[in-house]
């Protein structure tokens, strides 16, 4: 039985190379939410964002199957046809969405890192297959931490940004779920080496993170 793979904000950059390498997983399929009104328009969305790579590009509706809704509703926005198949089919959800700007307001990145984050929880509590829950953080939740910090450390309590304020709660509300999680915090990701594809090093490449 293939492993059903929940992601999202596969429309990113760092989303955009999960689900390419997660396109090449003969065992896997992934649904991939994308925050619009219907099935065509995720198609169309992922189809845009992933058109410099044709493999990926024709992924869309096979390995990579394109699915409308919104992380920052309750639910995900879904209809229960659409939760029923989730809950049925997957086993790992991968959260890389998030809000990553840091002139945002704090109810701006509450709503989609905080609030967000809650509800992808709140879903895969509800999974009775779920193996695993990965959640892309950031490196920053270290906060105003001196010194030597750990992997394994709790994010900091003062920050310097409302970004980091908003990734470290969400890492917090992620360690009390009870859930088997595993966190990734990005340092800082400029592009692919083996690409012309680059994006702004706000945005946020070394992986490091917890895991549980």
């Amino acid at each position: 039985m293939k492993e059903g793979i929940l992601l999202t904000g596969g429309t990113g950059f760092l989303g955009t190379e999960l689900a390419a390498r997660l396109a090449k997983a003969e065992e896997a399929f992934v649904y991939v939410l994308v925050r619009v009104a219907d099935h065509e328009e995720a198609a169309q969305r992922l189809q845009a964002a992933w058109q410099h790579d044709q493999s990926l590009y024709q992924a869309v509706g096979r390995q990579l199957l394109p699915l409308p809704g919104d992380f920052t509703k309750a639910d995900l926005g879904l209809k229960a046809e659409a939760l029923q198949a989730l809950r049925e089919r997957v086993t790992l959800v991968i959260h890389a969405g998030a809000e990553i700007g840091f002139d945002k307001s704090k109810a701006e990145l509450d709503q989609t890192n905080v609030i967000g984050t809650r509800n992808m929880i709140a879903l895969a509590q509800s999974l009775p297959h779920l193996r695993r829950f990965l959640h892309i953080s950031t490196a920053y939740v270290a906060g105003q931490k001196h010194g030597r910090v750990m992997e394994e450390e709790f994010p900091g309590e003062r920050f310097s940004s409302l970004y980091e304020q908003s990734k470290a709660e969400a890492e917090n509300l992620l360690r009390a779920s009870g859930l088997p999680w595993s966190i990734c915090r990005p340092g800082m990701i400029v592009g692919d080496s083996k690409t012309p594809i680059t994006m702004s090093p706000r945005k946020g490449s070394r992986l490091s993170g917890a895991r549980r």
